[in-house]
């Protein structure tokens, strides 16, 4: 019986460790981006963590060590509105933790040639696309992002606060962002969830103008301090108003005053 007992206990911890939460360590690139180890094709490499990217990229480089086809032009746009095109190869599995996330399609892009000459080799960017199937926790607190079972999110959302959210997926449909609502003069504006923005919060001159912050809803430039109400805190922010594409565009310092539950499934953003 203790022979039998041992046995099946051999079979069954596989199937544990396999439907347990899986929490991946954060590493700093920089003063506010964040890195993670990727595995491809048996071999690890860094990435940059960018909730506000859009679309997970790897570099030509990774694409062609991994026999991909790379092809077509893929066209986005960034927050101030400016096209960028990228192409696209099929078919990559990528492995972050103890996670494999498989990829139908992933951008291809040269993510280095954004970065200083300086920087730090990087292969390339997950974005929350990754992740359109999963639960997850990112806590940036704790430098660590958490691929969670349907138990630990609901043990968490017990102790967190719904937000507004909102999930675009891009002109193409081939993208993946978030966007949380703030509401002000009983209105919902919606902002970026951006962990990289490393400069201030930003705000467009409408939103500015339609908050009383400033004269017109045209010009920008100017720094507005004001207080909104995000989750179950308020918050004093300094917002940089600029002609963006978006009502604005949270950054790093803000977000990573707290830890997000993000439901891909359900399309739900919860703050603690």
């Amino acid at each position: 019986m203790k022979k039998i007992a041992i046995f099946i206990l051999t079979l069954t911890t596989p199937l544990a460790c396999a439907f347990s939460q899986d929490t991946v360590p954060l590493g700093k690139y920089g003063r506010t981006l964040k890195q993670l180890n990727v595995l491809i094709g048996g071999a690890t490499y860094p990435f940059l963590l960018d909730t506000g990217g859009g679309e997970t990229v790897i570099t030509p480089e990774l694409a062609a060590k991994n026999c991909k086809k790379i092809y077509g032009k893929t066209v986005g746009f960034r927050m101030h509105g400016e096209a960028a095109s990228y192409q696209k190869c099929d078919g990559i599995d990528l492995k972050i933790g103890n996670t494999k996330l498989h990829h139908p399609s992933v951008g291809v892009f040269d993510i280095m040639s954004l970065l200083p000459s300086v920087a730090p080799k990087i292969y390339g960017m997950i974005a929350l696309k990754s992740f359109q199937d999963k639960v997850i926790t990112l806590d940036l607190p704790a430098s660590e992002l958490t691929i969670e079972t349907k138990k630990s999110a609901k043990k968490k959302r017990k102790q967190m606060t719904l937000l507004d959210s909102r999930f675009p997926t891009g002109m193409s449909g081939n993208e993946l962002d978030i966007l949380l609502g703030i509401r002000r003069n009983d209105a919902l504006y919606w902002f970026l969830f951006d962990t990289g923005n490393g400069h201030h919060p930003l705000i467009s001159p409408q939103t500015a103008y339609d908050w009383g912050l400033q004269q017109d809803p045209v010009s920008s430039g100017t720094t507005h301090q004001t207080e909104i109400s995000f989750g179950p805190r308020a918050e004093t922010v300094n917002f940089d108003s600029d002609e963006i594409i978006y009502d604005g565009v949270l950054n790093y310092d803000l977000i990573s005053k707290r830890a997000y539950l993000i439901d891909f499934v359900k399309k739900q953003v919860w703050m603690n």
